[in-house]
């Protein structure tokens, strides 16, 4: 009989070996990743760097926002499984002195109790470095909530590389979606009419909230000022009542960081949103855009900072 310690052992020891192969998850994510860390790193400074999710990714035109305010803006949408820990050490290699990184995180980051297996999965891919400074616990408790899934998914990357079509992005980051720009069915269109409204709420003990914590911190000797928004999502009546908001701008203001714009702004009815509540569609994107770029227009602060020289 296996006992639970050899069972342990195991995992840890296949999680090892799978760990030198990516899977198709992560192949994908990291590509991205990669691509969109290039065009940050080549950008102009001082630029707007807009970090978060796949919120951000599908869901803000920087092309369209750098046009609106004559300032360099990229777009910096990574993936919200990836965890804000990896998303800001990321944003952290392109961000140079005199940058503005406007932090635009899905809800969910802010009341996480621990890493998703996506975060890992990734970690194991592109992200290695950002791993190995984690704490040991951290790395086994992590590798221990590894699926098999994950793993096999490795094994199948080895076999037959990455299935998927990689979308194209710009030089702003964004992505060049083909027409038509919504690719929902009717099933998904019921999906989302099942929607709830999410727990809008604030853990200051989450992990991801503490690694927004020690980036602000870093930034202030970095040199790069941090602003804040809402991210985009479905809108529901319930939200009027959600106190939750309340502590997410109490949270940014005690740290010092402006909340650029209001809840209600980043948020839209079904039909302008794309494939989950977090994905807006053409429409939803200009939208969304419009709005953001009048509030950061609202802010001479900001842009005058955007438009001074090069540091």
């Amino acid at each position: 009989m296996i006992s639970l310690g050899s069972a342990l052992l195991g995992h840890l020891l296949l999680v090892q070996a799978a760990g030198s192969m990516p899977s198709v998850r992560s192949a994908g994510i990291c590509a991205m990743v990669e691509k969109r860390m290039e065009l940050a790193r080549s950008a102009p400074s001082p630029k707007l760097l807009i970090i978060g999710g796949s919120g951000v990714s599908n869901g803000i035109s920087a092309g369209s926002m750098s046009e609106s305010l004559g300032v360099p803006v990229q777009n910096f949408g990574l993936q919200a499984g990836t965890g804000t820990g990896f998303m800001l050490d990321r944003a952290k290699s392109v961000l140079r002195k005199g940058d503005i990184a406007m932090l635009a995180f899905e809800y969910h980051l802010y009341n996480t109790k621990r890493p998703s297996d996506v975060a890992l999965d990734v970690a194991m891919n592109c992200g290695r470095d950002f791993l190995a400074r984690q704490p040991l616990q951290s790395r086994i408790r992590d590798a221990l909530s590894l699926p098999y899934s994950a793993l096999f998914s490795r094994l199948r990357y080895a076999i037959m590389g990455n299935p998927h079509n990689e979308p194209a992005i710009t030089a702003h980051g964004d992505i060049i979606f083909q027409s038509p720009r919504s690719h929902m069915g009717n099933s998904d269109i019921e999906r989302i009419r099942r929607y709830k409204p999410m727990e809008i709420a604030l853990n200051p003990d989450s992990p991801d909230v503490n690694e927004i914590r020690k980036f602000i911190g870093w930034a202030k000797q970095a040199d790069v000022i941090v602003l804040a928004t809402w991210p985009n999502t479905l809108a529901f009546s319930e939200y009027n009542k959600a106190e939750g908001f309340k502590a997410i701008e109490r949270f940014y203001t005690e740290l010092g960081v402006p909340m650029i714009g209001r809840p209600a702004d980043a948020m839209v009815g079904i039909g302008l949103l794309d494939d989950t509540q977090y994905h807006l569609n053409a429409a939803g994107v200009a939208t969304r855009t419009v709005k953001l770029s009048a509030a950061l227009a609202g802010r001479p602060d900001v842009t005058e900072k955007l438009r001074s020289p090069e540091h």
